[in-house]
């Protein structure tokens, strides 16, 4: 997943779960990625976007080429948004930091290699 399989999309917290193993690691991630999370929300608010459209936009600032999926159209129009904003490279910068604190250990990070 380009947002660590949903983590990054700041759509569950601790106290919202989604049910079976995928709620089991949120469980055990979400403490941990509770840095990045800030910071994408810092960065969200700053450019007026969600964090979902930060995370991915984050992805694409790293060189990917994330591949999001949607459920319905209003997902699809803000996964689209994505493409008409950037980052600056002090906001990259602070995202990576964030992300190189949080000590999250998940396939789909934008720092992975």
């Amino acid at each position: 997943s380009p947002r660590a399989r949903g983590v990054l999309r700041s759509r569950y917290t601790e106290s919202s779960l989604p049910s079976g193993p995928r709620g089991r690691t949120f469980k055990r991630v979400l403490p941990e990625a509770k840095p990045l999370l800030a910071a994408l929300g810092d960065v969200a608010e700053e450019l007026g976007r969600t964090p979902a459209q930060v995370s991915l936009r984050w992805c694409i600032e790293k060189g990917t080429i994330p591949i999001p999926g949607a459920r319905n159209a209003r997902q699809a129009e803000e996964n689209a948004a994505t493409l008409s904003f950037k980052l600056s490279p002090e906001q990259v910068l602070r995202l990576d930091t964030a992300a190189a604190g949080a000590g999250v250990e998940m396939p789909g990070m934008p720092t992975d290699s």
